[in-house]
This record gives C-alpha cells, sequence and structure tokens, in this order.
C-alpha cells in the first residue's frame, strides 16, 4: 500500500511520529520539500503521486500556516472519496485550534466527513486503521 503523506507542513513532526508507527509493508510518499513553490511542475508533479498512491492521507495540526492542504483535502474527497483519510489534531505541540481556526477547521472536517471519507483525530487510532487496511 502507498500512502501520501499530505498535510501540516510548517515544520510540524507529526509525520515523524506517525511513521514509526506504521507496519513495514506500508510505503509512503513525503511530499515536503524544503523551498516549497507553487508552478505548473509542482502542479503535474502532485496529480502523477495522487494517481499512484492508495491512500491520500491529510493530517493537519493547529500549526496549519497555508490554505494548500485544506484545498487539497475538500478537492479529492470530492474527487476519489474512497481513497481519502482525514485525520484532524485539535490539539499538537502544546498548541491548539481556537476560535475562528477552531470552527473553520470544524466545517472542513464536515465536508469531508459528508463526502465519505474517513476521519481520525489521533495519529495511534489512525495509525492502526492503516496497518489493518484491505483494500
Amino acid at each position: 500500500m502507498l500512502v501520501h503523506l499530505g498535510g501540516t507542513c510548517a515544520n510540524s513532526n507529526w509525520r515523524n511520529e506517525l511513521i514509526p508507527l506504521l507496519n513495514s509493508n506500508i510505503k509512503y510518499i513525503n511530499p515536503v520539500v524544503k523551498n516549497w513553490k507553487y508552478g505548473n511542475n509542482t502542479k503535474m508533479e502532485k496529480q502523477k503521486r495522487m494517481e499512484m498512491c492508495d491512500i491520500l492521507l491529510y493530517v493537519i495540526t493547529p500549526e496549519q500556516r497555508g490554505f494548500s492542504s485544506i484545498a487539497s483535502i475538500v478537492d479529492y474527497s470530492n474527487k476519489v472519496p474512497k481513497k481519502v483519510i482525514f485525520c484532524i489534531l485539535y490539539e499538537f505541540n502544546g498548541l491548539k485550534f481556537e476560535g475562528h481556526m477552531f470552527e473553520s477547521i470544524k466545517s472542513v472536517e464536515d465536508i469531508v466527513k459528508d463526502n465519505g471519507c474517513k476521519i481520525f483525530y489521533s495519529l495511534k487510532t489512525l495509525a492502526n486503521y492503516l496497518n489493518n487496511y484491505e483494500n
């Protein structure tokens, strides 16, 4: 199984916490790059990765700074809902979603859930699901 590890970047360490929890038969693509810039090449590379992955995972934490991951979650939850898994860490690394950001992420959660995607709220529960995933 190939999993795309999308979601919060912003120097977040959620990927470092999740990867050791995954079985060795789970392969993953870590899309984080040092100096990310959006362009035609970025768009084409992303599309290629999305097509080849079995799971499009998006983990969002309160460290989230931009909108690209949120747009991708909503977009792919409409296009390929069976491939999308959304994990929201409402509290992570001493931060938590509050106020308008809390309301906004709840709205995104409802949209993704209404599209039929799986939702998780912890990396351990998410890893357990992935480790026992049957296509």
